[in-house]
């Protein structure tokens, strides 16, 4: 489901609150189940991830953001349901309790404000984690890390101008919209992904590696 968040002026967020809260057991437990073949890495890497689109929408009032990573949105979904203790969190961490609505899936104008939303999480997301334009933040990358299936894939630059030479289950940030696509140049657009994948094997590596993002404050 693809996700779009609003948010009012409100108090001021608690960064701390998001960055030390422990994630309810029943929910761990559920995921755990769910998701059989992940380990406690990948786990890990879902609830930093949740926890940087936390901080995000905490510290850009008044931004529309859509939700880059399937995976978090399926942890912030099972949140929800605790509905006590995700109350408890959002108004000490908030301020509020905060909501989520779907996109109208018949709105016209919906593929235009996702790519819109997108590119405002990714600002706010590069912000979150204080990286460079060329780097693709934790939330962006959280759904490949943890090889899910059916998640969202993302590259930050396809190396195209006015066309996109992206693979088509990726969204380039740099043509968000979907610009139309090329078929030249895939061949460097698998060198790059190539070259991305080592960092993901190792859990932890520099610009575009499954580690960090867990330390915005």
């Amino acid at each position: 489901m693809n996700l779009m968040w609003w948010r009012r002026h409100g108090p001021i967020p608690e960064v701390g609150t998001i960055n030390s809260w422990i994630f309810p057991e029943n929910v761990r437990r559920l995921l755990a189940v769910r998701h059989p073949t992940r380990g406690p890495t990948e786990h890990a890497l879902v609830e930093a991830a949740t926890r940087q689109w936390f901080r995000m929408v905490a510290t850009a009032p008044g931004a529309t953001f859509s939700m880059p990573s399937t995976a978090v949105d399926e942890l912030w979904h099972e949140l929800i349901l605790h509905t006590d203790e995700y109350a408890s969190f959002c108004d000490a961490a908030l301020g509020r309790f905060l909501h989520h609505r779907p996109e109208d899936p018949v709105d016209p104008r919906r593929s235009h404000r996702r790519a819109a939303g997108l590119v405002a999480a990714l600002r706010a997301a590069r912000r979150d984690e204080d990286c460079s334009d060329g780097h693709l933040p934790l939330l962006f990358r959280v759904d490949e890390c943890v090889a899910l299936a059916e998640g969202r894939r993302y590259l930050a630059d396809c190396g195209g101008t006015g066309s996109c030479f992206g693979p088509p289950r990726f969204t380039c940030m740099r043509h968000p919209g979907g610009q139309k696509r090329k078929s030249t140049g895939w061949g460097r657009i698998q060198r790059h992904e190539s070259s991305r994948r080592g960092d993901f094997d190792a859990l932890g590596g520099d610009s575009g590696g499954c580690g960090g993002g867990d330390g915005g404050s």
